[in-house]
C-alpha cells in the first residue's frame, strides 16, 4: 500500500508540473498582455532562438509522458526514467538562463514566468520523490540479486552414473 502511495504522489508531482509548464506557454495569449499586432510581429518577422520559446511546452508534454510511464509502466528502469527527468530538467535550465539573460528586464511582468518557474520546481520534486524510492518499490518486477547466490548452479549428477 505504502508502494503505491509513494508512486502516485511522484506521478501528481510530475503531472502537475508538467501541466504547469505546458500551460506557462499559453499564458500570454489569454491574459491580455499582447495584442492581434504583437502576435503577427512575432509570427513574420523572424528572431533569433526562436527554437528555445518550445522548449516548457516540449518538455511539459515530456514531463507527463513520463509521469504516465512511473505510474502505469513497470518495465522501465529507475535509471531510465531518472535520466529522462534529468534531460528535461536540464532543457528547462537552458531555456531559464538563455530567458534571463536576454529579457530580464520585462521578464517578470508576464505570469507565465512564474508558472514556468514553479512547475520546473515541482518536477524537481517529482524527481527527488522518485529518487527517494528504494528500487524495489519503484518497480517491484526488479529481482534481488540475493536469490540468485542461494540458487547455485548444482552439479550434473548424470555424469555419475558410469563412474
Amino acid at each position: 500500500m505504502e508502494i503505491q502511495k509513494k508512486k502516485i504522489s511522484t506521478f501528481l508531482f510530475l503531472l502537475i508540473g508538467g501541466l504547469l509548464l505546458s500551460g506557462s506557454e499559453f499564458i500570454p495569449w489569454v491574459s491580455n498582455q499582447y495584442s492581434a499586432w504583437y502576435f503577427f510581429y512575432e509570427l513574420v518577422i523572424p528572431v533569433n532562438n526562436r527554437y528555445l520559446y518550445i522548449f516548457p511546452l516540449v518538455t511539459g508534454v515530456g514531463v507527463i509522458l513520463i509521469a504516465t510511464i512511473v505510474l502505469f509502466s513497470r518495465q522501465f528502469s529507475k535509471g531510465l526514467v531518472s535520466m529522462l527527468i534529468f534531460v528535461v530538467i536540464s532543457l528547462l535550465l537552458v531555456y531559464l538562463i538563455e530567458l534571463v539573460s536576454e529579457h530580464g528586464d520585462f521578464l517578470f511582468n508576464s505570469p507565465g514566468i512564474f508558472m514556468g518557474i514553479f512547475g520546473f520546481c515541482i518536477v524537481f520534486l517529482g524527481l527527488i520523490t522518485y529518487l527517494g524510492q528504494n528500487p524495489n518499490e519503484s518497480n517491484p518486477d526488479e529481482t534481488n540479486e540475493s536469490h540468485l547466490l542461494n540458487n547455485s548452479i548444482e552439479p550434473d549428477k548424470s555424469s555419475e552414473k558410469f563412474n
